[in-house]
């Protein structure tokens, strides 16, 4: 897994697929925290393709993250389809993040898949774009790349945000939610 994390900055790297929502546009006009990771998995992109183009993605990830955690309380983290394309997710401390799917793309050679979010969490309210862009690598593996630009509305936070300590735990929570994304994909093929 290669990271790069480009601290704050304008999120000039998201794809065109942000035109016409105002929040997507909105947002990266902003100073926005910024993150990137990259690497591969055992996946072929066909496959990776398929997936992400089920219309009902997120409640297929949730049953396999079920599967995959079978001890788990399912009421402690939920994630519910709202309407076509989006969701609501509340975590454990029953915070709620609303997920909207701004676009997606499919070529032969690359799948992009642009999603939107706002909610709450600790440290106050938040909005975050997520680019996912796959491709595919050496036979049987396809490789990532995700860019986020996050926003956090307290101004304390996106100062804090630029801080090397802050930006190694997003980087950490980001490998794991990463080395999850992962599994469940791999328990969905």
């Amino acid at each position: 897994m290669v990271w790069i994390c480009g601290g704050v900055g304008s999120a000039s790297q998201f794809d065109a697929l942000t035109a016409g929502h105002a929040a997507s546009e909105a947002l990266l006009k902003q100073k926005v925290i910024e993150l990137s990771s990259a690497g591969e998995v055992e996946l072929q992109l066909s496959e990776a393709a398929a997936l992400l183009a089920d219309d009902d993605l997120m409640q297929a990830l949730q049953r396999a993250y079920s599967e995959l955690n079978p001890e788990a309380d399912p009421s402690q983290v939920t994630l519910r389809k709202t309407g076509a394309g989006r969701y609501l997710y509340q975590n454990r401390d029953g915070r709620d993040t609303r997920i909207e799917e701004v676009g997606r793309r499919c070529e032969a050679d690359q799948v992009v898949v642009l999603y939107y979010a706002e909610g709450e969490r600790f440290f106050g309210r938040f909005e975050v774009l997520m680019q996912l862009v796959l491709k595919q690598a050496a036979p049987g593996q396809c490789g990532y790349e995700l860019e986020v630009a996050a926003l956090p509305e307290s101004s304390l936070v996106r100062w804090i945000g630029r801080s090397r300590l802050v930006r190694r735990f997003f980087r950490r929570k980001t490998d794991e939610l990463i080395g999850l994304a992962v599994a469940v994909s791999s328990r969905m093929i």
